[in-house]
């Protein structure tokens, strides 16, 4: 898995770079087309193949670079569709406008062209490849079964061992870290339904490999009376089946955070100590909605 993730790593940076630029490239050339062109014969041909191609390589790179842009600056989903749907259509519309003129008779390929393949090729790569987590079930998890206890350290480095809460239910959410959007803003949901878990008497638990820095940011920007606990190499992890070694997207090492990191993972526990709820998604975009857990623990 190591491997896999370390390919995975670099491919998740390029694929956004590359989507950004090439996005941006096409919608700077429609514009400076637009500006300079007049309203002579050749307006038609203009529209049939430079607009055309420049507009085809827009929809097949741009949607996805401001896509994966605003979950990283506002996300407040904490899922998509496994397949992005509308992002899918786009990136297939962009490639056929640029390649028909291609398919249709003796056109060179230009950089339009190109642009356009690359889009669809990497945003295929993307949902088909990237996005899923390639995780087998872990041995150690299993509805019905014992939970494993564990320690991990909160913001002030103190150490909490889950085996002082054994006798009381408990939600553990295994979140990658401050830097994944969709991991806080399935936190935020949690957070917004804390009374509910407050009155049911369930623990929460939130474990990251992250550093204690920033388990301590998380911890005082919610304030709410969860613990929020950080996994020192990943220890916890490692114990129940979930480690994702050299699971960090490229780049991010440079804040702080290890280039290992946890496959998300949701367990609810009753007072018994054991697994009532389990999820374990293969794809890093695809969580589960909080009343699944909740009906668990019937509230």
């Amino acid at each position: 898995m190591r491997t896999i993730n370390i390919i995975k790593a670099q491919f998740i940076s390029l694929y956004l770079t590359i989507a950004a630029v090439l996005g941006f490239w096409a919608l700077y050339e429609l514009i400076m087309h637009f500006m300079t062109i007049d309203a002579s014969a050749e307006i038609t041909k203009w529209l049939n193949l430079n607009f055309t191609n420049w507009f085809g390589v827009l929809l097949a790179n741009l949607p996805m670079a401001l896509t994966i842009g605003s979950w990283m600056l506002f996300a407040r989903k904490a899922r998509t569709k496994a397949k992005l749907p509308l992002q899918y259509a786009l990136a297939v519309i962009g490639f056929f406008l640029t390649m028909i003129p291609v398919f249709g008779g003796p056109i060179e390929i230009s950089m339009p062209h190109i642009g356009a393949i690359v889009g669809l090729v990497t945003f295929l790569l993307y949902i088909y490849w990237y996005s899923n987590l390639g995780r087998t079930k872990s041995e150690a998890l299993t509805l019905g079964g014992a939970m494993p206890t564990f320690d991990a350290f909160d913001g002030d480095d103190n150490k909490v061992s889950t085996a002082d809460y054994m006798g009381k239910p408990a939600l553990y959410m295994f979140f990658r870290g401050n830097w994944c959007p969709l991991c806080v803003a399935q936190i935020k949901e949690v957070v917004a339904d804390y009374k509910r878990l407050a009155d049911a008497g369930v623990e929460v638990f939130l474990v990251s490999p992250q550093p204690e820095s920033e388990t301590k940011k998380l911890a005082e920007k919610f304030g709410v009376a969860f613990h929020f606990l950080t996994d020192r190499d990943g220890e916890a992890a490692k114990k129940l089946g979930i480690f994702s070694p050299s699971g960090l997207p490229s780049g991010l090492q440079v804040l702080g955070y290890s280039g290992d990191t946890v496959l998300p993972t949701v367990i609810g526990v009753n007072a018994a100590g054991e697994v009532i709820f389990l999820d374990e998604t293969d794809n890093y975009r695809v969580r589960p909605e909080p009343e699944t857990f909740f009906a668990a623990f019937g509230i």
